[in-house]
């Protein structure tokens, strides 16, 4: 099993807790050969992750050509390119004779076996993705097509495919026109890049986060076998969202949380992560977390396909938990008008 994820070194351990996962679920006579893009692994973590999985990861380090993702940096702003959006590089990046790859993101956690995914068929797609469960409707900055918009935290690459057709030079011609700046501009670009050429899985391939917000299958854009599987029964637990289980405040659900920090104690970076929450996180907490919780269900309602059947479901709960925590009638609203303040004037 061929396996890519592009990283910097702030999501080395939560990458450990992925591979780890994946490899205590995966057959014995299975091996991995894991690529990793990035550019700042220093030579101690390179040795760290090199004696990790000891003969069942196959290690290969690339480097990653920074200057083909200038286009992907927002306007007026230093920030770096973050490192994920490397995989927009995987045609050139990866050697000629690898035609077929499992891109990862790091914070995932494997549930079970992935000799099935990888062992699909993609059937005369480039790319078997998961229907992302919180942005439903195609990107308004071009991002996806009627055919749905994928989460691409999850993406069985046929590699072959996507340098014949020119994904790689798609995206980043995509990347120098698309205006929109949100958060998932790289997923935005690879929807765009590649509508009608990708296939879709079932959501226990990609467990998102949104899936556990909505309170039934209707508010989702899977059908009711699908999400029931998924709940039940998860390949691949996706902790998308704001906060993370290495984080000390986290809003995923407390065995998944669990399951993932049982892992993260076991790393060669456990010292470094420090998941007991400090007076000021647990005073920021008591205001943040109802904030978070009332915006997160609010939008999960707002963004899907069912819009009218999700909000009429929703909404007796988010007011339940805003009257449980009134600021977050104000604060909630502040913040989306200051995101789409920001958004015009980038």
């Amino acid at each position: 099993m061929i396996v890519l994820m592009a990283i910097d070194a702030r999501f080395v351990t939560p990458l450990f807790v992925t591979v780890t996962s994946l490899v205590e679920n995966l057959a014995d006579q299975e091996n991995i050969e894991l690529y990793i893009l990035s550019n700042d692994l220093t030579p101690e973590i390179r040795r760290r992750l090199g004696n990790a999985w000891q003969d069942r990861v196959r290690l290969r380090l690339l480097p990653v050509d920074l200057g083909k993702l200038e286009a992907l940096s927002a306007p007026r702003r230093a920030r770096p390119v973050p490192a994920a959006y490397a995989r927009l590089l995987a045609g050139s990046s990866l050697p000629p004779d690898v035609s077929r790859v499992l891109y990862l993101d790091a914070d995932l956690l494997v549930r079970s076996d992935l000799l099935p995914l990888w062992q699909k068929p993609i059937g005369g797609n480039v790319v078997l993705a998961v229907q992302d469960s919180f942005l439903q409707r195609p990107s308004a900055g071009g991002g996806g097509s009627r055919g749905g918009y994928f989460n691409s935290g999850v993406m069985l690459i046929d590699l072959d495919a996507w340098r014949a057709e020119g994904i790689e030079e798609r995206c980043l011609a995509i990347a120098r026109t698309l205006r929109s700046r949100t958060r998932w501009r790289d997923q935005d670009i690879l929807n765009a890049a590649l509508a009608g050429r990708w296939g879709r899985l079932s959501p226990r391939w990609n467990r998102q986060f949104w899936l556990d917000l909505f309170p039934d299958w209707q508010c989702s854009p899977h059908d009711a076998d699908e999400v029931r599987e998924a709940l039940a029964d998860p390949a691949i637990v996706h902790f998308c969202g704001w906060t993370k289980p290495w984080h000390p405040a986290c809003d995923h659900a407390p065995e998944q949380v669990a399951a993932h920090r049982a892992i993260l104690r076991r790393s060669p970076f456990a010292a470094e992560v420090n998941l007991e929450p400090t007076l000021a996180v647990r005073v920021r907490e008591l205001l943040a977390g109802p904030h978070r919780r009332v915006r997160d269900r609010a939008a999960a309602a707002w963004r899907a396909l069912n819009r009218r059947h999700a909000v009429r479901r929703m909404l007796p709960g988010i007011l339940r938990c805003a009257l449980r925590s009134p600021w977050t009638f104000a604060t909630v609203p502040l913040e989306v008008f200051g995101r789409r303040l920001l958004g015009r004037s980038s």
